[in-house]
C-alpha cells in the first residue's frame, strides 16, 4: 500500500526545487524508490538525477536504541545516478560512521532481509519450544546446555515476537510469491504463540471466574510502543475463556489503555495487577518484572504463572507458585 509514500508526495510537489534531496528511511516494498522517481517524472518539471535527487537511505535501529545506533550503524546509501549518491554521502557522513553505496532495490531488500532474519530467528526459538514441549522436554535446560561455549549458532529465546516491523514486513516478501514459504511459516509459527500459552494454561486450570493479572502491553521490553504488540492477541484469547476479571498492567503506557478492537481500559500498577489473582501471565519482559515475580507467593500464593520469556529465572513456561515439581 503506497497510499502513505503517495499522500507525502502529494504535500512535498509544490514545494520542490532544484538541487534538492528525496530521501527514503522507512522499511517499504521492493521497488518502491522506483515508484517514487517515476511518480515525481509525471507530476514535476524536475529530472530526477539531475535536478531532483532520490535515494533510499534504510534506518536499521533497534527500538530503544536508536541514539547509539544511528551513530554506530553503516549507512547504505541506494540511488540510481552519482549526483544522488554524492549527496546521499554528504547528507550522512556526519552521522554514520561507514558509508555502503548500492541500487535502490538492493538498499530495500536490506533492510527488509535485516528485518526477516530477526523474525525467523525468534520463530525458530519458538518452533524449537513448541517440539520441546510435544516431547515433555524444557527448552530453557536445552537451549542453556546447547548454547554452553558452543562456537556455531545458539538458539535463541522464546517469546511473543510483534512489533510494527518486524510482524508486517514479512508481507512485503511473500506477496510477490504464491506458494508458501519460510517467512509465512515464521508468521504462522510467531502468531500461534499467545494460544499456544492459553492452550497450556487451560490444560492445568480452568480460566473460567478466575482473575487474571496479564503484565504488559507493548510490543518489546522497556518500550512505550504498542504498534502490532502480541498483548492484545493474548487479551482476546484470554477474554474467551471469560474469566471474572483481567488486570492489564504496563508501566510504561498511560493510566488508560486504548486499543481498537477492545476498547478503554484501567492499566493496574503491576503489585495491584498480581495482588489476590489466580494466574499471572508475563507478555512482555520489562524491567522490574523480574524482582515482581520473586514477590508472587506472598502476592498471590498458589497463582499459576505463564512465564515464556522466562523472567521469574523458574525455567517453566506454565507453573503453579508453591509447586516445584510443575512444569
Amino acid at each position: 500500500d503506497l497510499g502513505q509514500v503517495q499522500d507525502v508526495l502529494v504535500a512535498l510537489a509544490p514545494h520542490l526545487r532544484a538541487g534538492q534531496m528525496l530521501v527514503l528511511r522507512s522499511t517499504i516494498s521492493p521497488g518502491t524508490t522506483a515508484f517514487v522517481g517515476r511518480w515525481l517524472a509525471r507530476h514535476t518539471s524536475l529530472t530526477v538525477g539531475k535536478e531532483l535527487m532520490l535515494a533510499f537511505c534504510p534506518e536499521r535501529i533497534a527500538e530503544g536504541q536508536a541514539k547509539d545506533e544511528l551513530k554506530s550503524l553503516p549507512q547504505i546509501i541506494g540511488a540510481d545516478d552519482p549526483t544522488s549518491h554524492a549527496m546521499g554521502a554528504e547528507l550522512f557522513s556526519p552521522l554514520a560512521p561507514k558509508l555502503m553505496h548500492t541500487d535502490p532495490v538492493s538498499a530495500e531488500l536490506v533492510k527488509l532481509f535485516t528485518n526477516m532474519v530477526r523474525y525467523v530467528n525468534f520463530a525458530v526459538a519458538n518452533q524449537l519450544t513448541l517440539v520441546a514441549e510435544r516431547f515433555g522436554a524444557n527448552i530453557y535446560d536445552i537451549r542453556e546446555m546447547a548454547n554452553l561455549d558452543y562456537p556455531r549458532e545458539h538458539i535463541p529465546k522464546p517469546g511473543l515476537t510483534a512489533g510494527s516491523c518486524l510482524r508486517k514486513d514479512f508481507g512485503m516478501l511473500s506477496e510477490w510469491s504464491a506458494y508458501p514459504d519460510l517467512f509465512l511459516m515464521a508468521w504462522k509459527v510467531n502468531e500461534h504463540m499467545p494460544v499456544f500459552l492459553i492452550e497450556r494454561l487451560r490444560e492445568r486450570i480452568e480460566i473460567h471466574e478466575r482473575r487474571v493479572a496479564l503484565l504488559g502491553w507493548t510490543f518489546k521490553a522497556d518500550t512505550d510502543d504498542p504498534r502490532e504488540s502480541l498483548s492484545p492477541k493474548l487479551y482476546r484469547y484470554l477474554n474467551r475463556e471469560l474469566p471474572h476479571e483481567i488486570r492489564v498492567s504496563d508501566h510504561h503506557l498511560d493510566a488508560v489503555i486504548q486499543h481498537a478492537s477492545i476498547g478503554e481500559m484501567r492499566n493496574w500498577t503491576a503489585n495491584e495487577a498480581v495482588d489476590g489473582v489466580d494466574i499471572i501471565i508475563v507478555a512482555v519482559a520489562h524491567s522490574g518484572y523480574s524482582e515482581l515475580m520473586q514477590e508472587l507467593e506472598q502476592r498471590a500464593p498458589g497463582a499459576w504463572v505463564v512465564d515464556l520469556w522466562n523472567a521469574s529465572g523458574s525455567g517453566r513456561i506454565v507453573y503453579q507458585l508453591g509447586d516445584t515439581a510443575t512444569s
